[in-house]
């Protein structure tokens, strides 16, 4: 059977790579190591920010990443420290924090282009071109409400035709529909206090 590599393991499924470990004190550090690198996947795609900065950087991490996934198997089978796995686990997360902050100063990655709606000096939303992009803008923006992309935009428009198109043939038929708006209404918790009528 093949050994997983360090990317496998800390992107493994049910009860292989790092899921494996699920039953261990130490587990919860490891899944904010792996909760933190999959944001970074979200973003810059799988593992793929090891790439975006320079050679030196890229190599300590995954000695970092190495050393960490060792002692996790160590500690497991009680030959080490169950502290070290924690401090790993820190070495490891400050390694994504460098490695992002880098990109960032860098300017590696261009930024989505947005069109951003404001309201009396409140942004409401933007509007990207790149689905692929909308993850990253909505990391990028985030004091916008929402964020839609070209495409989200088009089926919005879409579904926007077909009930206009429901209405006219219904019109056809002598019916006199009428769209209207559906508003939240704020929902407190007297509104579930009705009175049982019987």
């Amino acid at each position: 059977m093949r050994r997983l590599t360090d990317r496998e393991f800390f992107i493994a499924r049910e009860f292989v790579g790092y899921k494996a470990y699920v039953n261990e004190p130490f587990y919860n550090c490891i899944e904010d190591y792996v909760k933190m690198q999959h944001d970074l996947d979200m973003l810059y795609g799988e593992y793929a920010i090891e790439d975006l900065v320079d050679g030196e950087m890229s190599d300590r991490f995954k000695k970092a990443l190495y050393k960490f996934r060792v002692t996790i198997e160590m500690a497991s089978h009680g030959q080490r420290e169950r502290d070290e796995v924690v401090k790993r686990a820190e070495i490891c997360m400050r390694g994504l924090k460098a490695m992002k902050k880098y990109v960032q100063e860098n300017n590696i990655v261009d930024k989505p282009n947005i069109l951003i709606y404001e309201q009396d000096g409140k942004k409401i939303f933007g509007i990207i071109e790149r689905v692929d992009d909308l993850r990253m803008a909505k990391e990028l923006y985030k004091g916008i409400e929402a964020i839609y992309s070209l495409d989200e935009i088009y089926l919005m428009m879409s579904d926007y035709k077909s009930a206009h198109q429901l209405k006219k043939e219904l019109n056809k038929s002598g019916h006199d529909p009428i769209i209207k708006d559906i508003k939240n209404k704020e929902v407190k918790e007297d509104y579930f206090n009705d009175e049982i009528p019987f």
